[in-house]
């Protein structure tokens, strides 16, 4: 008869589950598939925001302010003297230079081909049913709503 041995079967238990992601982990992609699955997002919209806030706004924000101090002087006085201020002012002048090439990129739409501007739509997350006219007008109406 063998005897049960409490700490090896917690240990085996520990070594187990140790190959799992986390709790949280486990929790977004189950919200994920369920989303996916009953059609409320796409998987490349997902993607986007996932890639978005990765490379644009999360970490990459305080790298760009940190950068910008580092090489102008002024800003770095501005930033040591008034943070929320400074960094609002680099802010205002990011979002300026997007609009800018919003603008250009929606210049550019006539460009598209209908399957071009429909894969546009599918990564905003917006219908991609209609004519060549209708897409342009829901990509500028999206756009500019979003400004």
């Amino acid at each position: 008869m063998s005897i049960f041995d409490s700490d090896k079967a917690a240990q085996t238990h520990r070594h187990l589950h140790s190959h799992l992601p986390s709790d949280p982990a486990l929790r977004v992609k189950a919200l994920e598939s369920l989303l996916v699955e009953r059609g409320m997002v796409a998987t490349e919209t997902l993607d986007a925001w996932v890639e978005a806030y990765s490379e644009h706004i999360g970490p990459m924000r305080g790298a760009q302010v940190v950068a910008r101090a580092w090489i102008n002087p002024a800003f770095r006085d501005r930033l040591l003297a008034n943070a929320a201020e400074a960094i609002k002012e680099s802010v205002e002048e990011s979002v300026a230079e997007v609009k800018e090439e919003l603008d250009v990129a929606l210049d550019d739409l006539e460009d598209l081909t209908v399957s071009g501007l429909r894969e546009r739509l599918n990564e905003l997350g917006l219908p991609t049913k209609g004519r060549k006219a209708d897409l342009i007008a829901r990509i500028v109406a999206h756009v500019e709503g979003s400004q």
